[in-house]
């Protein structure tokens, strides 16, 4: 018999019993999610309203001061507010499903909703009507007055029935929250069926499962389950190596993108100070030279004025290409940040660099970098350190090619210089 006869023959009723628990939380869930769903949808039309009433508010004091002019204006606004204040009261008082839930609402909401709907009926509508329509100042402003003191308690009618309807969907959300923890039953019986298998059935097997989903738990993306059988941990131990590769891949492709630099696709400073940290290592090991790179866009800034921000990331992009095609495979470089790169030359002294550094300056220098009939010319000036010639500590020597940099810059632009000549 197969391993699925023996759970079926055996454990039938049990499973049968999970799948139905798991069944009626779902639709419970499903359904409460729905009507959470329409709760909101009417606490946020309430809301609206009292929002609106204060907007014709606003509306009604301008049109004290308002020219023949503004006022036809400022009277069409009113009553478009007016108008959508009362499709939204009758709305959510006639359950319309393009206000919220359909259906009639429970006794205590109705009755508020009519309560508000008549005094919006009653008082605040004619109100805005009588504003509208008067044709005196000082009588215009007797009527905003009284319709400012009665809109204050109309709102606070209002903000009882928005905290109506929020207490409704408190309750919703105790269900859900109970809905949720009835999940718990069903993963307490599969444990203890869990515990069963592992003890009588498929001791081995599980055996397996779980000494490689220890590995994967500290970090070891290589596990793998070889299991031979035919039956269904066969057909598990092959997603789960499926799921582990695509998780590994994941995983690789999440650490490369921590260390690139998203616009021009090379290391970024975080990348660049861990590979900078592995090359001291080796250095400290073998003697070997290296030399730091730092070469910064002339004049960036009018680049942006020129061309606009698309033109300067164009021009990253390019300077980048540049530098990935002029140095070595072996060498390393990053973005530093704004319009400066770093290049690190591995095993390289300082004529070498000097001379790098010169190659990367003058095909910089023959770029063009054009959008439409606009062209624009680019130099670079770089500032260059080599260890252990001018410095042994990591830090110091992006200090040092930063110095050689700044002096750069201050002699004139578009010039390489390294630090043990400044």
């Amino acid at each position: 018999m197969s391993l699925k006869g023996k759970i079926l023959y055996k454990f039938g009723g049990v499973i049968l019993l999970l799948l139905a628990i798991h069944l009626i939380v779902v639709i419970i869930g499903l359904y409460t999610s729905k009507r959470l769903s329409g709760d909101a949808a009417e606490i946020n039309y309430a809301g609206s309203v009292r929002m609106r009433s204060f907007k014709i508010g606003f509306l009604l004091d301008r049109m004290e001061t308002a020219s023949e002019k503004e006022r036809p204006m400022l009277k069409k606004e009113i009553e478009e507010e007016r108008g959508l204040v009362k499709e939204v009261l009758y709305g959510l008082r006639d359950g319309n499903p393009k206000y919220g839930l359909p259906g009639e609402k429970n006794k205590k909401i109705l009755n508020q909703l009519n309560m508000i709907i008549r005094e919006w009926e009653e008082v605040i509508s004619p109100l805005i009507k009588r504003v509208i329509d008067v044709e005196t100042p000082d009588e215009a402003r007797t009527l905003i007055s009284r319709y400012n003191d009665n809109v204050v308690a109309y709102v606070s009618s209002v903000d009882k029935t928005v905290r109506l309807f929020e207490s409704g969907s408190e309750k919703k959300l105790d269900i859900l929250r109970l809905a949720h923890y009835l999940l718990l039953i069903p993963a307490v019986i599969v444990s203890l069926f869990a515990i069963f298998m592992i003890f009588f059935l498929i001791e081995k097997p599980v055996r397996s499962f779980v000494l490689n989903m220890k590995r994967v738990e500290r970090g070891d993306l290589d596990a793998r389950i070889e299991i031979k059988s035919c039956d269904e941990f066969s057909f598990m131990a092959d997603v789960f190596n499926q799921m582990i590769s695509e998780l590994k891949r994941s995983h690789r492709a999440l650490e490369t993108s921590a260390i690139t630099d998203s616009l021009t696709g090379i290391l970024n400073y975080r990348g660049f100070q861990g590979r900078l940290g592995d090359e001291f290592k080796r250095i400290a090991r073998s003697r070997e030279s290296l030399s730091l790179i730092i070469a910064d866009i002339d004049n960036f800034k009018d680049i942006n004025d020129t061309h606009g921000h698309p033109g300067g990331d164009l021009l990253l992009k390019k300077v980048a290409i540049i530098l990935t095609q002029v140095a070595r495979e072996i060498d390393i470089i990053a973005r530093y940040g704004g319009d400066e790169f770093l290049v690190l030359l591995v095993n390289t002294g300082k004529e070498q660099a000097i001379t790098t550094a010169e190659r990367i300056r003058k095909t910089v220098e023959e770029m063009a970098l054009g959008f439409g009939e606009k062209r624009s010319y680019i130099t670079l000036s770089l500032g260059i350190a080599t260890t252990p010639m001018d410095t042994r500590e990591k830090e110091e020597l992006i200090e040092l090619a930063d110095k050689a940099l700044y002096h750069a810059k201050k002699g004139g632009k578009n010039q390489t210089r390294h630090y043990s000549e400044i």
